[in-house]
């Protein structure tokens, strides 16, 4: 909609633009055109001149994104505006040429120019995905497990990573502090607290002193231990490894009211010292 008039004065005898209309002034100059031509004649002479017309809007500015539109929580990406203009005003609220970008959502830029005219850019989507839930490492004096769904499982050792261990599942050959490592596709990570593995002393701690019955339970789950000295530290888990109860127990049984719990299958970390033992139960 903005146009620009040219006036070729009231002195010509004749004007002709290029579409035959004879005419003094030329108007209603869109900026859609990037020129126009016209001639005439004056005091018996023929003169021919040309008339040139620069459009004075900014241009769409294009987003140029300086990491990935996809990313982790707590990362970031960077938007780039160009440095064609005067001003800029993001969609939310930054004012400068770059944009630093921590949450999800959609984002555009409006831009000025010298002579104050404006344009706005194409919307751009960011995805940020969240941090998986920390895991859990359960152990059942043989194996150890990670109960969370993931795309990919890292182990370490000591802090060192195990090489080759990349399962829910790993069965430790060495005593030491254990952690397991999740990823989500877009790699987004989070790690367990590491877990302590004594292998020496393991085939004392054995199902011969535990009994946990009945399974599957609908509502009370016993369990009985054949030594009573010990303090025996007792958590139940959902697949996911979230603990859903934790208690202390040293007498040689114990009972355990589970009937709040939603039909499923559980596990039931005992531990000991730095031995552990893990069953599982159903719940009806």
């Amino acid at each position: 909609g903005i146009y620009r008039t040219l006036n070729s004065g009231d002195s010509w005898s004749n004007l002709i633009d290029l579409s035959g209309i004879n005419k003094y002034k030329i108007t209603n100059f869109y900026n859609s055109q990037s020129g126009f031509i016209f001639a005439g004649t004056k005091e018996g002479g023929c003169y021919r001149s040309v008339a040139t017309y620069k459009d004075l809007n900014p241009q769409k500015p294009i987003l140029k994104i300086i990491g990935t539109k996809e990313f982790c929580e707590g990362e970031f990406c960077v938007l780039d505006a160009g440095s064609d203009y005067n001003q800029y005003l993001w969609s939310n609220g930054s004012k400068s040429r770059y944009d630093t970008i921590w949450n999800q959502g959609k984002y555009w830029v409006k831009v000025w120019n010298e002579y104050g005219l404006t344009n706005i850019s194409d919307t751009i989507t960011i995805k940020v995905e969240p941090k998986p839930e920390k895991p859990n490492v359960l152990f059942n004096g043989d194996i150890l497990f990670c109960p969370s769904d993931a795309a990919r499982y890292v182990w370490y050792l000591n802090d060192k990573e195990i090489i080759g261990a990349k399962q829910k599942i790993f069965k430790p050959t060495e005593s030491g502090w254990y952690k397991c490592q999740i990823f989500t596709s877009l790699n987004c990570n989070n790690v367990s607290d590491a877990v302590r593995v004594e292998l020496v002393g393991i085939e004392d701690f054995n199902t011969s002193k535990i009994n946990v019955y009945p399974v599957p339970t609908d509502g009370i789950l016993n369990i009985k231990f054949n030594n009573n000295n010990e303090k025996y530290n007792i958590k139940i888990l959902n697949t996911l490894g979230i603990e859903l109860m934790s208690l202390e127990a040293n007498e040689s049984q114990i009972n355990l009211n589970v009937n709040e719990f939603p039909t499923g299958i559980y596990f039931i970390n005992i531990s000991v010292g730095n031995l552990n033992y893990l069953t599982k139960f159903i719940k009806k």
